[in-house]
């Protein structure tokens, strides 16, 4: 506070009261005395800034609408919302130029600011005062209206952030956006919701579900169109840097624009000069755009599909007995407390659920993490186990026990959120009522429901008449000396696990030095099985660069690794990607999205489903585990149905010290869970009806001629 006060006194001393620097000065002097709770003596000082903003700068200037806003944020504070709702517009005002509206229902358009980031904190703060307001009224129909305002605030926001998001020009800037955005997303779920229980209506459900779909797809939307992208997709060097230098120059344009409109006397001739260069710079990039896009089909497919499904859309994919459960979790306690939703959709019904978590939910996300380990396996004690399938206890009545009366069957898909990603669903643990120590005891989930996964309702897969080959295409590398990884271990139970495979699906196995990164690329448009018995890295800062590990010939100069950016821009066409590889299904734990994997990658390129693995798995009893998935696939079940038999197959035949999660657990089933081969019992049964429909038709259709020409 002294070298404030001393900062002041120079100012003023040196350049008068109303020097620009001053308001700055006074700007951050407010904060510091809003931090120690001196609220009124904050106001005094944000009061003075402004003061100095309107008379430098005018009333259509960045810095004015701060200290507008800041005022709006001292109201609010106080519980005098109504004026924090005339400030906040005032703020609106100065920072949109054709905007003058003094109605507080009124916003400008998203693309009218002078300083986009500016404009949004206006509209976020808005939108909470219209929410509070709306709390600390009883009439209820000035409750729904100022709801209503809010949410429609909020849409404003969420539009912003989008056309922000597309101006960045760095994938760092854009994850950032997209993470320290989320909030926003859930304040409009949280007001939508609010609506929805006053109302009853269920567009209020819809706008709930489209908003948390909205922010899923921020981060992919983002990764797809990354510029990374395009030096693996074949495109021509100098189309490349046109679009580089586009996007820089761009970018620089922006800029100057805010720095000019922030001087004391911005020149209006320059900053309408630039604003004409921005105007042909984007018309030209919008061109390259849909140029890139003629020469690179697997990209749009990408791009649509990324948009976020109605719940009407999602119902019409579902199959009888299906139920998604999508989850969307804050990332921000407030007083201790975080919100969870939770959307259930089934073919008849969409029900939305608000609840809280506290910071048990971090505690025991983490000792599943840790527990469900290698490490964590070998040194499993007493202690250990109690705490384990305590979290997995714990986690069964948070995130489904509310959930199970609404359910239509026992096949869940889970769409998960950010930290829920890494949670084994099939070994939460329900009852604890009376069993004996020893994991061969517990109340497994697996026994109860048929788990599938995905990682956005807009991936989930419509019913198609695709045909694929019942053939498998296998990929086991041994790895060498000469491979790029100095301590490459060969996996040895990958070939076990085939054996079984291979008695019912005829195709081909690539082992050794064979299994290399271009046979791969050679076939994945087949319509097969592929199967990738292989090492895999995962990136933990930047999933386009985990990668899975081939084989390489010692005379061949191919690199044996695919990473995750070039399979997201292929096109395979296979009903089943079965990633037998340490962690294929982990990665960067994006808070928009979840992790971001390799697995995910698959999805995206085009499999119809992919199995992943959630953790380091043991050879041997995946290889079980894996072998039994197929036997079970053969015989006609569906790919979710054939990976939970092959894991309760695994529990019991296998010793109580094996039944460990982590044993089992890993192994998860992402997207379509249809069967590959068509059960032959079913099949015998369907020919068996249409012979006996058939038979009945010919019979009536017989005997009615016989007794048409008797009545004649």
């Amino acid at each position: 506070e002294k070298y404030f006060k001393k900062s002041l006194e120079s100012f003023e001393k040196e350049y008068g009261k109303d020097y620009y620097r001053t308001a700055e000065v006074w700007f951050e002097y407010g904060k510091f005395l809003q931090s120690k709770g001196r609220e009124t003596e904050a106001f005094d000082a944000n009061n003075k800034a402004l003061v100095i903003c309107r008379k430098v700068y005018g009333e259509k200037h960045p810095l004015t609408a701060l200290a507008w806003k800041n005022m709006g944020d001292y109201f609010t504070l106080t519980g005098d919302f109504r004026k924090a709702l005339e400030q906040y517009q005032r703020a609106l005002i100065s920072i949109s130029p054709d905007f003058s509206s003094e109605d507080v229902t009124d916003n400008p358009e998203p693309a009218s600011a002078l300083f986009d980031i500016r404009l949004l904190e206006i509209l976020k703060s808005k939108a909470v005062a219209f929410e509070k307001l709306s709390e600390s009224q009883i009439d209820r129909a000035e409750k729904i209206a100022n709801l209503e305002n809010s949410l429609n605030t909020i849409y404003i926001a969420l539009n912003l952030i989008e056309q922000i998001r597309s101006s960045y020009t760095t994938e760092e800037n854009k994850m950032y956006l997209a993470e320290n955005e989320k909030e926003t997303y859930l304040q409009g779920v949280h007001t939508a919701f609010k609506l929805y229980k006053l109302t009853d209506e269920i567009q209020y459900a819809r706008d709930m579900y489209t908003i948390a779909g909205r922010c899923k797809a921020a981060v992919l939307r983002s990764e797809i169109a990354g510029r990374e992208y395009y030096f693996t997709a074949g495109l021509p060097d100098s189309l490349q840097e046109r679009q580089k230098n586009l996007a820089r120059n761009i970018a620089a344009y922006t800029h100057l624009i805010i720095q000019e409109s922030s001087q004391i006397k911005p020149d209006s001739n320059k900053i309408s000069a630039w604003k004409d260069e921005l105007f042909e710079m984007n018309r030209e990039n919008e061109k390259l755009g849909q140029k890139i896009d003629s020469m690179l089909p697997g990209l749009k497919v990408l791009q649509q599909k990324t948009g976020p499904l109605e719940p009407e859309e999602i119902q019409k994919r579902l199959k009888s007995g299906e139920t998604v459960i999508d989850y969307l979790i804050s990332d921000q306690y407030e007083d201790g407390r975080k919100k969870l939703y939770t959307f259930i959709i089934t073919r008849k019904k969409f029900v939305c659920l608000e609840s809280e978590v506290d910071s048990l939910f971090d505690v025991n996300t983490d000792i599943i993490k840790r527990l469900l380990s290698p490490r964590g396996a070998l040194l499993m004690n007493h202690d250990s186990y109690n705490s384990l399938i305590a979290a997995l206890h714990y986690m069964y009545h948070t995130l489904l026990s509310g959930v199970e009366k609404h359910l239509s069957g026992k096949r869940l898909i889970i769409i998960p959120d950010s930290e829920i990603s890494y949670l084994p669903f099939e070994a939460f643990i329900g009852e604890k009522s009376s069993f004996q120590p020893g994991f061969e005891n517990l109340d497994f989930l697996i026994r109860r429901y048929v788990f599938s996964y995905n990682y956005s309702s807009s991936l989930l897969p419509e019913r198609s008449g695709k045909r694929f080959k019942q053939r498998l295409y296998a990929f086991v590398p041994a790895y060498s000396s000469n491979t790029s990884e100095s301590e490459v271990r060969s996996l040895e139970g990958a070939g076990r696990e085939l054996e079984q495979a291979y008695l019912h699906f005829k195709g081909r196995y690539f082992y050794g030095d064979k299994a290399t990164r271009s046979g791969f690329l050679n076939v994945m448009g087949s319509g097969a099985i592929m199967h990738l018995a292989m090492h895999s890295v995962a990136d933990t800062t930047d999933s386009r660069f985990s990668y899975l590990l081939f084989g390489s010939r010692p005379d061949s100069e191919e690199r044996p690794e695919l990473f995750s950016y070039e399979i997201s821009l292929a096109r395979i066409f296979s009903p089943l990607v079965v990633l037998s590889a340490c962690n294929s299904g982990s990665g960067p734990l994006n808070r928009a999205e979840g992790t971001l994997s390799i697995a995910r990658s698959f999805v995206l390129a085009g499999a119809s489903s992919v199995i992943r693995t959630s953790w380091d798995i043991n050879d041997e009893t995946s290889a079980e585990i894996i072998s039994s998935f197929y036997k079970h696939l053969a015989k006609g079940k569906r790919k979710d149905d054939a990976m939970r038999q092959a894991k309760i197959d695994y529990l019991n035949n296998k010793p109580p010290a094996l039944h460990n999660p982590y044993y089992w657990a890993a192994y998860e089933i992402a997207g379509d869970t249809d069967f590959i081969i068509k059960n032959k019992k079913c099949l015998l049964l369907q020919a068996g009806l249409i012979v006996i429909i058939v038979f009945s038709s010919t019979f009536y259709l017989r005997r009615r001629r016989i007794f048409k020409a008797l009545s004649r």
